[in-house]
């Protein structure tokens, strides 16, 4: 059989908020440890890490109906990635630099995670056969923050809004 076939591999969400964070720092050509896991996307804006990063905000989890057992437990992950970026403002109240400088500007920098993370499989890599999620990643919006700003230079974060459809792993600890 080639391909990828349709089964799901059960996971946690802790697990696949961080293989959610792993492909955005791939999709982005961030450093993985400039793409921080964290229950709030103001909380590392607070004290920024560097000019570019990215944050993986988990917003719920919900379970879509039936059946619900141990052996299948079906779920959304509904997740939020942050893209912060620091850039200096062209002139007073411009933000064209902000959304569309094609290196630290948030649109471009959205569109590599968008191509990255909207559609994937996440295949798992264990088994290339199985995947981390019932169906394809899906991004539902995408919208522009306007974060702190001082002189000429602004920080702000764009979010992406994701749902992950997985199989909620029941086993005990």
């Amino acid at each position: 059989m080639t391909g990828i076939s349709n089964i799901s591999k059960p996971v946690k969400p802790d697990a696949l908020l961080l293989r959610l964070a792993a492909e955005v720092a791939t999709a982005t050509g961030l450093a993985p440890d400039r793409v921080f896991v964290t229950p709030a996307a103001e909380l590392i804006g607070k004290l920024p890490p560097a000019g570019q990063f990215a944050s993986v905000v988990p917003v719920r989890v919900t379970f879509p109906g039936l059946p619900q057992h141990d052996e299948i437990l079906l779920a959304d992950l509904h997740f939020t990635v942050c893209l912060y970026s620091r850039v200096a403002m062209d002139r007073t109240f411009d933000a064209t630099a902000l959304l569309t400088d094609p290196n630290r500007g948030l649109l471009p920098i959205a569109d590599k995670v968008f191509l990255g993370l909207s559609g994937n499989r996440l295949v798992d890599p264990d088994d290339p056969q199985g995947q981390w999620v019932r169906n394809p990643v899906q991004c539902v919006g995408i919208e522009p923050t306007r974060w702190g700003e001082g002189a000429n230079l602004v920080l702000a974060y764009v979010e992406l809004h994701y749902v992950a459809p997985f199989v909620y792993d029941t086993t005990r600890p």
